[in-house]
């Protein structure tokens, strides 16, 4: 947390690592940001690296090199009247991973890029994992009873799988706003990308992709809502639907009734099934906070079953044990 003029150094890294060769290696880096005009920069981990090789060398018995550390994230943003917007790019050694996020808006059209790149690959196989996300949000259109189209955007992932239990287990933290169109995706870079890496992850033979949307409902809108359809192929065959609720009134700067709610459904052939999942988080009527879930299952095939509950089950009732796990409907009156 030091400061000097217009820089700033938040965070201080020292790092000690002993390889299997018994080469040790020794970091002191920082992380560091600032201020010129509109301009705002930041790096992560950018400082100086030693190793010492226990060889004969320049201190006789050893060795001892002293180098320049580059940085493993870059950062920077811009305000300047009608252009605004930043991006942010980092590399995790460990994993080969590079990640970047470009953000800029732009006389009323604001356009979001996300993209993942792993060097990597599970079980060490040779070759390469990508995943972009590109949006844009702009002045609505109008399409009939009252709905108009303010986003639109669409995800590619090659080598790459989903992992609905993933986003499953992110539905109460609204995960989901972080695939299709993140509020604040410059702040919320690092947060983005370790839930991406986690949702989709590399998968040789396995391509995502499939388009997002988002609508809104009345003038001025009282009702928005975000929706993705992301297919897996070849095999197994998944199809995810994602959905993101939010409802307001009256209005969105005076709201006396907020509803958050997140959707996610699944049509999996290989496992003979399709579920829907409902989650209300961040609610509320006035100062009464509300909270709970919904959820469908319909399976086919030699255990074909159906099951639909609002809010979850009679404790003497023991649901099917892959069925998802659902809070009550609750109006919290404390």
């Amino acid at each position: 947390n030091l400061s000097i003029g217009p820089l700033s150094i938040p965070t201080l890294y020292v790092a000690i690592d002993l390889s299997t060769s018994g080469q040790l290696s020794l970091e002191a880096s920082i992380a560091a940001a600032a201020t010129v005009g509109p301009i705002s920069a930041s790096v992560d981990r950018i400082g100086a690296l030693a190793t010492l090789a226990f060889k004969k060398g320049n201190l006789g018995p050893a060795d001892l090199s002293i180098g320049f550390k580059p940085p493993t994230g870059l950062g920077i943003s811009i305000d300047a009247g009608p252009i605004t917007g930043g991006g942010f790019i980092s590399y995790d050694p460990p994993s080969g991973r590079y990640s970047g996020i470009l953000s800029l808006s732009m006389y009323g059209i604001s356009v979001t890029a996300i993209g993942l790149l792993d060097t990597k690959l599970p079980g060490g196989q040779s070759g390469y994992s990508f995943l972009i996300i590109i949006s844009a949000t702009f002045a609505p259109i109008q399409l009939s009873f009252g709905f108009v189209l303010t986003g639109v955007g669409g995800l590619c992932g090659v080598n790459r799988s989903m992992n609905t239990d993933a986003i499953q287990a992110g539905l109460k933290t609204g995960s989901i706003g972080n695939i299709m169109f993140p509020p604040d995706p410059i702040a919320d870079a690092p947060q983005i990308i370790s839930e991406l890496s986690a949702i989709f992850p590399p998968a040789i033979g396995q391509y995502v992709f499939g388009p997002i949307l988002q609508l809104g409902w009345g003038t001025p809108e009282l009702i928005t809502a975000e929706l993705g359809v992301i297919i897996e192929v070849p095999s197994p065959i998944v199809i995810a639907i994602l959905g993101q609720l939010s409802m307001a009134l009256p209005t969105a700067a005076e709201a006396l009734v907020e509803i958050h709610v997140d959707v996610l459904g699944v049509l999996d052939f290989s496992k003979q099934l399709f579920e829907i999942i409902a989650v209300i988080y961040d609610s509320r009527i006035v100062t009464f906070t509300i909270s709970g879930g919904m959820a469908l299952m319909l399976t086919w095939g030699d255990d074909a079953n159906f099951i639909f509950s609002v809010g979850g089950f009679n404790p003497h009732y023991t649901p099917p044990p892959n069925f998802p796990s659902i809070d009550r409907i609750t109006l919290a009156l404390g």
